[in-house]
């Protein structure tokens, strides 16, 4: 905060580390929702698990962190091979050029694991996304 030497905090991370952790995960949302949204249904929270690059070998991809923001709630997700990473760029519409560019190299690309996050909020009975983002680590 300006001229007092204080820190504001934006944004509280809540951090975890096994897909074992999964009733916690949600658990921790949930909490975050009724505190951000507290006229809508936590459970709406749930819809991010429908999307498709969230399951790898038939397993889910848990969240590293849920992450409490000033009107928002952001996930993150680590460690998505080239084809989930694919299929989060047609989940959230990202440009068709880039898409094809990636698919294109898969094959180069394909020793690359992805690190995918959104932000989400409730409003109006709907589960809404804010925005996304991605970056690509070795």
């Amino acid at each position: 905060l300006p001229d007092t030497g204080l820190f504001k905090i934006n944004s509280i991370y809540y951090t975890f580390f096994g897909i074992h952790q999964l009733y916690d995960i949600l658990e921790k949302t949930y909490e975050v929702c009724k505190e951000l949204f507290p006229n809508e249904n936590p459970m709406l929270a749930n819809k991010f698990l429908e999307f498709p690059y969230l399951f790898q070998n038939g397993k889910l991809i848990h969240t590293s962190a849920v992450t409490k923001k000033a009107e928002a709630i952001g996930f993150y997700f680590i460690k998505l091979t080239v084809d989930n990473f694919i299929l989060f760029l047609k989940t959230h519409k990202y440009p068709i050029n880039y898409i094809q560019a990636i698919e294109a190299e898969k094959q180069n690309l394909s020793h690359m694991q992805y690190d995918v996050g959104l932000d989400f909020y409730l409003k109006n009975g709907q589960f809404r996304i804010k925005k996304t983002a991605f970056f690509g680590s070795f």
